[in-house]
This record gives structure tokens, C-alpha cells and sequence, in this order.
């Protein structure tokens, strides 16, 4: 034993188990007389305790994080409910610190999500009418 270390006249070891799975061990030294079966038999008890409480931990922690990011959803949700200032003409939107930006930038920001742009039919009617046949072909019937 390394130096300052407690002299082991006796030890026992019981695992702690997780689903099938040694996590652990839970020891017990140094009685003033030989282990017996019931000690065995108390360490193990000991161990499936330990491992419960672990096991329990684990939720603790896992159930955290779903609270963490249940809590991060619904502030999503929350802004995308609120009443948003719109301009009438350019459809640019007042954001939280009353700067006015595209509606497509706002979006991107608020909820992580990225936009690919094209047009729409009528656009492409109004805007380019020369090239609307070939980008929108009639379906002959």
C-alpha cells in the first residue's frame, strides 16, 4: 500500500449494478472479525441502493437538460406568438431592440432556421412577364 494508506486486514466488494452493467463497486474493510454471508449479503443490498441512487441521478440530470431545452422551445413559441410590427409596404419587421429588418432575416434569427429564395408565379408574371412561359410552362389539357 502506498504510504499513509489505511492498513486492509479484510475487504469485500459488492458491483453496483445498472441494467446488467457493472458501474461501480461498493467495498467495506477492515472488520474486527472474518466477513460472513450476511455481510455479503448486506453489501450487495448496499450496492443495488448505491446503483438505484445513481440511476436516479442520471434522470435528475437527463430530466434537466429536457427542462432546459422544453423551457428554450417554448421562448421560441412565446416570440413567434407576440404581435409583430410589420411595415405595410416592404414587409421589414421591428424587432425587440425596434430595429426594422426583413421578415426573412427576423425568422432566421427567432428560430434557427434558414431560407432559400426564389418567386412565386405571380411575381415572376409581374416582375419578368417575358420569361414567365418558360419558367412556368402551361400544362396543355
Amino acid at each position: 500500500m502506498p504510504k499513509g494508506h489505511v492498513i486492509l486486514r479484510n475487504v469485500l466488494f459488492a458491483p453496483l449494478n445498472l441494467q446488467g452493467e457493472a458501474v461501480g463497486i461498493i467495498g467495506l474493510a477492515n472488520k474486527p472479525t472474518d466477513f460472513t454471508q450476511d455481510d455479503a449479503d448486506t453489501a450487495t443490498i448496499f450496492g443495488e441502493l448505491a446503483a438505484i441512487a445513481l440511476m436516479n441521478s442520471r434522470h435528475i440530470d437527463q430530466l434537466k437538460v429536457q427542462k432546459a431545452n422544453l423551457e428554450k422551445t417554448l421562448a421560441q413559441v412565446r416570440t413567434l406568438e407576440k404581435l409583430l410590427p410589420i411595415c405595410s409596404h416592404c414587409k421589414s419587421i421591428r424587432d425587440d431592440d425596434g430595429a426594422w429588418v426583413r421578415v426573412d432575416t427576423y425568422i432566421a434569427r427567432q428560430t434557427n432556421t434558414t431560407f432559400s429564395h426564389g418567386m412565386c408565379p405571380a411575381c415572376v408574371k409581374k416582375l419578368y412577364p417575358e420569361y414567365y412561359d418558360q419558367v412556368y410552362p402551361q400544362v396543355s389539357e
